[in-house]
């Protein structure tokens, strides 16, 4: 089996359970098969079996009409955009003059990813002692907002 088979076999497979995804999604468990599991084997007959199912799925929900329709009204949602070229191809002397203005930014640029590759990282051993110490500063800030409640009541009833 060649490359192109083994794309094409492999589609398939991914179509067939992308749309058995969609089957369970939209109308839950599937029934049990009446014709004891026997999968097609054949590309036609695949073809024909997951036009059967959506077929099936469409009959069992609304949502696929829906779909159709926002699609027959805004065709240009799956389709990208044409790509005009309406320049023409830049010239070898224009290409010399771009890398030419650009040469200081390129110098710059890699001077600047030179002195990052040889930068150091620095140590996380602090980082990693703060992150341990969080659980028990949550607490410390919530003692002292307790705490600070506590001051403003005893300041009321005092007449402070």
């Amino acid at each position: 089996m060649n490359d192109y088979d083994e794309a094409v076999l492999f589609t398939f497979s991914l179509l067939e359970s992308r749309l058995a995804r969609l089957e369970y999604l939209l109308s839950g468990p599937p029934s049990p098969p009446h014709n004891n599991n026997v999968k097609p084997q054949t590309i036609p007959e695949r073809i024909h079996a997951i036009e059967h199912s959506l077929a099936q799925l469409a009959g069992k929900t609304s949502l696929l009409d829906s779909v159709n329709e926002l699609l027959s009204k805004y065709k240009d949602v799956l389709t990208p955009p044409p790509t005009t070229r309406t320049t023409a191809p830049l010239t070898s002397a224009q290409k010399s003059a771009v890398v030419i203005d650009r040469a200081t930014s390129i110098s710059t640029v890699a001077s600047q990813l030179t002195s990052l590759h040889d930068s150091s990282i620095p140590s996380t051993d602090g980082f990693v002692k703060l992150a341990a110490l969080r659980p028990r500063i949550a607490e410390a800030e919530r003692r002292q907002l307790e705490q600070a409640l506590k001051i403003a009541e005893l300041r009321r009833r005092s007449g402070m």
